[in-house]
């Protein structure tokens, strides 16, 4: 009778578990680091408005350009006319400032 955890024996968990989950761990982390898609689906999640985000994910219409991860920041604009401050979520992608 040997030593058992999770139904598995010892020698079933040295020899295969560990390695298959170490792999699976590895690939995870190199995938976060390779694809921002990836990344975004790890790390984030899909929000319905934009006040509930914190980050957008950005693909830009041109296949040469990157895509990327930006952090929404609450800007104030105010309307020198009438004088009314409005705050507007936007971002920054590629030194140009989005307004949403």
């Amino acid at each position: 009778a040997g030593v058992a955890f999770w139904g598995f024996s010892l020698p079933l968990m040295n020899t295969v578990l560990l390695p298959v989950l170490a792999v699976l761990q590895l690939l995870t982390w190199l995938g976060t680091h390779w694809s921002v898609k990836f990344s975004s689906m790890i790390t984030m999640r899909r929000v319905k408005r934009v006040d509930e985000a914190a980050h957008v994910m950005v693909t830009p219409s041109k296949t040469t350009e990157k895509i990327g991860i930006c952090q929404i920041d609450i800007v104030e604009l105010r309307n020198s006319a009438s004088g009314n401050v409005e705050m507007v979520p936007s971002f920054e992608f590629h030194k140009r400032r989005y307004l949403w």
